[in-house]
């Protein structure tokens, strides 16, 4: 079962789960950030962890099956509000978030609590693998290529400025080869465009 149907943004910083065949009140209520929830993603590949992220500028990462508390947090994934959260398709843990910051982040949860040199952990956690700084708004929303076996990891986002951009991460910045499969090749697909209307130029 996955929860994208139940896709939402939280006015408040409580997070709720529900079963409706026991009872319509929530199951289980737990405050997920300090702040305003943005965002909340459901991992297809284990159905028991979800992501969410808001305007603390922290992604947290959940058991639903233990609620108490996050399982793992990013403190700092953004430098400004997380306004979106995906889980990368066919990947159990490979997340990216978008921000008000104008940035997305590739986090690879893998890597938690892997070792870092002391000039990488400037750089940002052992989980962050990619940054893709093109945008020159505000993220609004982005989303993974579904069809992975035809690019991997390719994405598409948008942006306040009304710009529309595909664009895929080098290859260089995840360890594991079986997750990043450009063709011919390419390291990294651009696509920059204004989006006016219905047209995108």
């Amino acid at each position: 079962m996955t929860l994208e149907w139940m896709r939402f943004s939280l006015a408040t910083c409580f997070c709720s789960r529900w079963d409706l065949r026991v009872s319509p009140a929530p199951v289980v209520r737990t405050q997920c950030s300090w702040t305003c929830t943005n965002a909340l993603a459901a991992n297809a590949n284990a159905p028991y962890v979800v992501a969410t992220a808001g305007a603390d500028k922290g992604v947290s990462i959940w058991d639903l099956r233990a609620l108490r508390r996050p399982a793992h947090r990013l403190l700092h994934a953004h430098g400004e509000a997380v306004t979106c959260l995906k889980w990368a398709p066919g990947e159990k843990t490979t997340l990216a978030s978008g921000s008000t910051d104008r940035l997305i982040r590739i986090f690879d949860l893998s890597l938690v609590g892997a070792e870092q040199e002391s000039d990488e952990a400037e750089d940002g956690p052992p989980e962050l693998r990619f940054v893709h700084g093109g945008h020159l708004g505000a993220v609004n929303d982005f989303d993974w290529n579904p069809q992975a076996d035809l690019f991997s990891l390719m994405l598409a986002s948008v942006s306040e400025d009304n710009a529309l951009q595909i664009w895929q991460p080098t290859r260089k910045a995840f360890k594991r080869d079986s997750l990043f499969e450009a063709r011919d090749g390419e390291d990294s697909v651009h696509y920059y465009g204004e989006v006016d209307g219905d047209d995108v130029e």
